[in-house]
């Protein structure tokens, strides 16, 4: 007797993107929180990797974008970054 064995349930393209797209964020995020001390090179490492705010908290792992909230995204950064933005113009 022969066997047929069911092959799994292949992922769709859009699952697949999705994937990717969170194993990207998550890469992005967890560097950022590394180099927490350095803001400047954190928010050059968002803009240059084209990650946002609404991207991290959407894709990232929770406690990922929670220690960004602590850090890169904290009240007295994002002050200090729009403060340099004004002052430049």
């Amino acid at each position: 007797m022969e066997t047929q064995q069911k092959e799994p349930a292949s992922a769709t393209k859009k699952e697949l993107d999705l994937a990717k797209r969170m194993g990207y964020v998550q890469g992005v995020c967890e560097s950022v929180v590394i180099i927490d001390k350095e803001f400047e090179m954190g928010k050059k490492v968002m803009n240059q990797m084209k990650v946002t705010k609404e991207m991290a908290k959407k894709y990232a792992n929770p406690k990922t974008f929670e220690a960004m909230e602590d850090g890169i995204f904290s009240q007295k950064n994002e002050q200090k970054l729009e403060h340099k933005h004004t002052r430049g113009r």
